[in-house]
């Protein structure tokens, strides 16, 4: 409405547990974890994205991006998987025949 978002809370899927715990301590609710499901290994997502396809992101959801304070993260030497928490697994360098590889 009128360029404002009309809802009074916006969860974000990269804190998504931790907005979730937020929401029930404000609605007044015990607090809960949200179960994982269907999830699997994954590169940073700067690491599928080449200048066209982040053109593109850019263009159609520029709102958004704007809206939220997103910004786009460049392929650095420094690639980390993004797995469920409770799994505590970071990578901060890879072996350059690796990065290669792709």
């Amino acid at each position: 409405m009128n360029g404002k978002i009309a809802v009074d809370s916006v969860l974000r899927m990269e804190n998504l547990q931790e907005d979730f715990a937020e929401l029930r301590r404000t609605l007044g609710l015990p607090s809960r974890e949200l179960p994982c499901r269907n999830w699997k290994f994954h590169w940073h997502y700067s690491y599928y994205y080449v200048e066209s396809t982040k053109r593109l992101v850019e263009n159609s959801y520029a709102k958004d991006i704007e809206s939220f304070g997103y910004r786009f993260d460049s392929r650095g030497g420094n690639f980390r998987w993004f797995v469920p928490e409770r799994l505590a697994v970071l990578i901060t360098s890879v072996p350059s025949s690796l990065v290669q590889a792709r």
